[in-house]
């Protein structure tokens, strides 16, 4: 993940495990803006494998957001107003309870929006908010898989100029419920006109 802005690029990444049965490293490193030679690494977690990678957002505020780990597990939500700065680091906040792959994006106003897998009997997306100076609201599941087992929705959301969220995702899965059986069988594209209240798609507003 890349973060510019006219001062400063930020990056977020996860080294493999140096050995069988260790755990993956969660980065956050700072680069020259111009040169893109890194300047300063941090570990920001771990992982338990390479499904771990972190989500990174700046708000209105220039305060930095992250979402690190899991593979069904909770995710963990830190922050900062100085990320170069080690010891600026929130502690850690624990979503859960069995999340993989977030996406994240932050609007106007300073709100998080995150989406992202959960494992279940039949697997879900979830949506999250987070208004500014508030706690995480409860999650909204957007999606349920159509067969139990195995389902990866890929998914993608981000802020328009408006302010409207765009959220795109599959569904790939298989009858078996086996992953190694799946195949992408839809692409579908949900948007919310009101921060996340409600999720339209074309069919909506026919």
């Amino acid at each position: 993940k890349v973060i510019r802005t006219p001062d400063a690029l930020f990056t977020g990444w996860l080294d493999a495990p140096e050995s069988s049965g260790d755990t993956a490293k969660i980065r956050f490193g700072t680069h020259d803006p111009t040169t893109g030679e890194r300047l300063s690494t941090q570990a920001l977690g771990e992982g338990i494998d390479n499904h771990c990678g972190p989500a990174l957002a700046l708000d209105p505020d220039n305060r930095m957001h992250v979402i690190i780990g899991a593979h069904h597990g909770p995710f963990v939500y830190r922050w900062s107003d100085n990320p170069e700065d080690p010891g600026s680091w929130s502690e850690g906040e624990q979503l859960g309870p069995k999340d993989t792959y977030p996406a994240m994006a932050i609007d106007r106003s300073g709100t998080i929006h995150l989406a992202h897998r959960v494992q279940a009997d039949r697997w879900q997306l979830w949506y999250r908010r987070k208004k500014k100076g508030q706690a995480w609201e409860e999650p909204v599941v957007l999606v349920i898989s159509p067969v139990p087992g195995y389902n990866h929705h890929m998914q993608s959301l981000t802020v328009g100029p408006t302010g409207n969220l765009h959220l795109v995702f599959q569904f790939h899965f298989a009858e078996s419920g086996r992953a190694e059986d799946c195949k992408g069988r839809a692409a579908v594209y949900l948007r919310s006109l009101d921060g996340g209240d409600t999720w339209i798609d074309d069919s909506d507003e026919t």
